[in-house]
């Protein structure tokens, strides 16, 4: 992708630094990454766009 670096679901190392995860990972591992991903972007939309309705919202 672009030269970047990934790993998992996609979790992109370039963007924030990957000290902590060596691979190979696990499928567990992946998919805590992945959550971690989610949970990240979930509250940026909510702090940076906070007129989106949960429908807008879940609807990406």
């Amino acid at each position: 992708m672009n030269g970047q670096q990934t790993i998992g679901y996609g979790h992109k190392c370039g963007l924030k630094p990957c000290p902590d995860i060596k691979a190979p990972i696990t499928l567990e591992r992946a998919k805590q990454i992945l959550r971690d991903d989610m949970n990240y972007w979930e509250t940026y939309v909510q702090q940076h766009v906070p007129f989106v309705n949960d429908n807008q919202f879940s609807a990406h």
